[in-house]
Parts: C-alpha cells; sequence; structure tokens
C-alpha cells in the first residue's frame, strides 16, 4: 500500500488538486460525523479500540473541543467532502509530548490521505513545542503498525499498543519552534 511508506512526495494541490486540508474549528462537528460515518464497523473498531455504532453527545463534545496549543484537529476533505480527520492532544503532564489520532473513511484508505493529515497534526503539533506523537494503535490495526514502525515508532514496553513517534520524523522539513515563555 503506497501509504505505508514515509517517502512519500508532500501533499501538495500539484499532486491532490482535489484534496485540501484544513483546520476543524471548535464544536464544527458536521465533518466529524461525516467522516464517522464513513467508516466501516471494523474501521471503527480500530480507531475507538472499541464497538462504536454512534458519537454520542459528550464523545462528540470531547472530540471538536479543539484549542490552539492544547487540542487542533484538521480535516482533510475531497471536492468539498469530509474524508479524513487528524489531530492532536497534548498531555498536560507532559507538555512536550501529544497524542495523535487520524481516521479515514474507508473508500479513501491506501490514498496517502492518513499520511497528509498525520503530517499535518505532526507540523502543527511542532509549532506548538511537541517534540513526541502518541498513538495507540490497535494490535489488529496492521497497516497503521506497519506505518509507525516505518517511520521509527518505538513501542512503550509497558502498552504494545501505544506506540511513541518524534513529531519531526512525520514533518521533517519543519524547524523546531519553541513558543515565547
Amino acid at each position: 500500500m503506497p501509504w505505508l511508506t514515509p517517502a512519500l512526495p508532500a501533499f501538495s494541490p500539484a499532486t491532490h488538486p482535489y484534496l485540501t486540508i484544513r483546520p476543524l474549528a471548535p464544536l464544527e462537528a458536521g465533518p466529524l460525523q461525516a467522516v464517522f460515518q464513513g467508516l466501516s464497523a471494523k474501521s471503527r473498531q480500530l480507531r475507538y479500540h472499541t464497538p462504536v455504532s454512534v458519537l454520542r453527545p459528550a464523545m462528540l463534545r470531547h472530540l471538536t473541543d479543539v484549542d490552539p496549543g492544547r487540542h487542533v484537529a484538521v480535516v482533510a476533505t475531497f471536492g468539498g467532502r469530509p474524508v479524513g480527520i487528524g489531530r492532536w492532544l497534548r498531555d498536560p503532564l507532559r507538555p512536550t509530548e501529544a497524542e495523535l489520532a487520524v481516521e479515514v473513511i474507508d473508500r479513501c484508505h491506501g490514498l496517502g490521505i492518513g499520511t497528509a493529515l498525520a503530517a499535518e497534526a505532526a507540523r502543527l503539533a511542532v509549532h506548538a513545542g511537541v517534540d513526541t506523537l502518541v498513538a495507540h494503535i490497535d494490535s489488529a490495526n496492521t497497516a497503521a503498525r506497519g506505518w509507525a514502525r516505518a517511520l521509527g515508532a518505538a513501542p512503550h514496553p509497558d502498552d504494545p499498543e501505544q506506540v511513541r513517534i518524534a513529531a519531526a520524523a512525520l514533518a521533517p522539513d519543519i524547524p523546531r519552534h519553541h513558543p515565547a515563555a
């Protein structure tokens, strides 16, 4: 699958003329619901680590509670329709770490959209002072685990479903930036 290779060309309007990636606005639920509806039951299980048939209001609020520097989400649209979401959420106890999550509708798997979303989320995380992205990848999600391994992700010794990825590995062309204190 082409998106397992970290050496993909960078996302650009020239390589993906109908795909755009933009920030998700605070409490903007429409794109999240559209992407969720485009996931099969298996993809939802792999993404949320439990069977999820509907996004409950509390979960929807949590996933749309974006706040620059703490919780950033980006949405990929193809022809104006949401096809994927990428996000990072800063760990309040470890401010240079953030959880990374990506979901792409089933019919767009393997097109590099997840990689583009992860790269944009990582770029924004690096600019916010995040060094390490932590992803919880279901052991059955062999595609995502292979992708993470290809980027040099290290599994957590006490939790095999948790991997740690240097944010710069996902966004290598972004210089390290520390916000002013």
